[in-house]
């Protein structure tokens, strides 16, 4: 099966399809049936819970009551970083309703000293799961993802350099922070990079200074004034 992995480790944002499950042979397996027992049995230690949605995992199968134990592994930052991927993962394979929400809240929550960064794995998360979103969604998200990287202007590039037609043009490029060095070891190196490989361009226009277009997109969209 293909695992989101991409999310847990932000290399990208571009996520294979998943394979199909044949989740009817797994409900009838005891194993799965024993271990989800443990989930619905609400007396038990969230960490008993948790152990149980990771193994359903591992095992492929998934179902929405993994989601809270999931997502109390996922947000734990007493947790190593691998055991939050991987729940992270699950989390994202799930992908129902509550676990967009709960992505969508952690965006909008205030900055926390969790070294795991857990917004950067949340954006990345609800940015694969934008086909499953509703029309409602789609826009919640965009704008949220508007403020997130408005958040980042320590890691907007502006850049001026000449497209594959030859013509001079600006650009304005958000680059997550490890691929930083590598970018800018690509923009030294004096030869033709496809900007994308490194992070997003929010913006860009013809000519060797910004135009008032992209000026005003770049106002108007992250509060950027250039």
């Amino acid at each position: 099966m293909f695992f989101r992995r991409a999310i847990a480790d932000g290399g990208s944002s571009t996520l294979p399809n998943l394979k199909t499950f044949d989740r009817l042979k797994n409900r009838n397996d005891p194993n799965i049936k024993a271990i989800s027992n443990l989930i619905a049995t609400n007396n038990l230690p969230i960490r008993v819970q948790k152990s149980a949605a990771v193994s359903l995992g591992r095992l492929e199968y998934f179902n929405s009551e993994m989601v809270e134990p999931l997502l109390s592994a996922f947000k734990n930052p007493m947790l190593p970083s691998e055991e939050r991927d991987e729940a992270l993962v699950y989390l994202t394979i799930i992908g129902t309703p509550q676990v967009i929400s709960a992505f969508n809240k952690e965006i909008q929550s205030k900055d926390s000293p969790d070294k795991y960064d857990l917004k950067r794995r949340c954006f990345l998360a609800l940015n694969s799961l934008g086909d499953r979103f509703t029309q409602e969604q789609k826009n919640f998200f965009t704008n949220n993802k508007n403020k997130y990287l408005a958040q980042q202007g320590h890691l907007i590039h502006k850049l001026k350099a000449k497209d594959s037609t030859g013509r001079w043009a600006y650009y304005f490029v958000y680059v997550e922070s490890h691929k930083e060095q590598a970018f800018l070891d690509a923009l030294d190196s004096n030869e033709n990079i496809d900007l994308e490989d490194y992070g997003k361009v929010i913006g860009s226009s013809y000519g060797e200074k910004p135009n008032d277009q992209l000026r005003a997109l770049l106002k108007n969209t992250y509060g950027f004034d250039v």
